[in-house]
């Protein structure tokens, strides 16, 4: 839960003008898809990103 609400805090400060809403989710999510393809989109890789309370970077990506 804590990662989510700090992925969602990332995803405010990556928005740009005329975005609604961008969905960020972690390396470690993507790595645990069966089927990547069922997402309807590209994820698109952020970068690393230091998340509170985590000791490593995590790779984060934007599928909205």
């Amino acid at each position: 839960v804590n990662v989510a609400q700090r992925l969602e805090q990332l995803g405010k400060e990556l928005m740009a003008d005329g975005d609604d809403v961008i969905v960020l989710t972690s390396g470690d999510t993507m790595a645990a898809l069966q089927d990547p393809t069922s997402l309807e989109t590209t994820p698109a890789f952020v970068g690393m990103q230091t998340i509170r309370g985590r000791v490593e970077p995590a790779k984060i990506y934007r599928l909205a």
